[in-house]
């Protein structure tokens, strides 16, 4: 089973240090072993667009990407009549 690892990027779940800057919780995502906080990312702006700065804890040493979905959630959704696996999170 795979896990995920989401940033909830949702203005009302964020804690607002500066008015250009932002901290969200990152959640490990495990059907098996439940959801976890692991972490954050500061989303700060800089002069050339936004940083984003990961205090993550526990993944194994490595390279990592992600990308920012508009909905914290990785449950399914229905599209064009079908259930899809991860939908619920929304658009890119």
């Amino acid at each position: 089973m795979k896990k995920l690892l989401t940033a909830a990027l949702l203005c009302c779940a964020a804690a607002a240090h500066a008015q250009n800057e932002i901290t969200v919780p990152v959640s490990l995502l495990s059907v098996a072993d439940g959801n976890q906080v692991v972490g954050e990312v500061r989303i700060s702006q800089s002069k050339y667009g936004a940083v984003f700065t990961p205090k993550i804890r526990g993944l194994a040493a490595g390279i990592y990407g992600f990308h920012v979905h508009e909905k914290p959630s990785c449950e399914a959704a229905e599209k064009d009549g079908k259930k899809v696996e991860g939908l619920g999170a929304g658009g890119h």
